[in-house]
């Protein structure tokens, strides 16, 4: 009986892919909006974003281009709670072979929109800041 307690509490609070992917991360939607307006930071950019794909140095500017994924909209709490729930329960009933099926469910149904951002950078008081910012989806 104190091995399967055990292994039921390890099975709760350990995440599989799947749990991982429902509860998702902050999409970085909110730093599109907060962090890439002129006079910001690189390294606030940067913090948001994660490391740049690609960097260019054109003349007295510098380009980061940057890649980054976001979640559905109205991907509400209370779904992502029921599906955590749902997937783990099937995680400790089927020894965690139940993420070869609610993987790619969740990656088909719940599929994540990519987007490309490019951000220029001015040199200002030895420090790069924004200039300018385009955000677009990914083809």
């Amino acid at each position: 009986m104190k091995a399967l307690s055990i292994f039921l509490i390890l099975a709760l609070f350990s995440s599989g892919c799947a749990q991982s992917y429902a509860i998702g991360a902050a999409p970085p939607k909110k730093c599109v909006d907060d962090v890439l307006m002129p006079g910001v930071d690189r390294a606030l950019v940067m913090g948001c974003f994660g490391p740049a794909v690609s960097t260019r140095n054109i003349e007295d500017k510098l380009d980061d281009t940057f890649l980054w994924e976001e979640g559905p909209p109205g991907n509400a709490l209370g779904w992502k709670i029921a599906r955590v729930v749902l997937y783990t329960a099937a995680d400790v009933f089927t020894i965690f072979l139940a993420q070869i099926i609610t993987w790619p469910i969740e990656m088909a149904a719940f599929g994540e929109d990519e987007y490309i951002t490019i951000v220029t950078y001015d040199e200002e008081s030895s420090k790069w800041i924004v200039d300018s910012s385009a955000t677009h989806e990914k083809d």
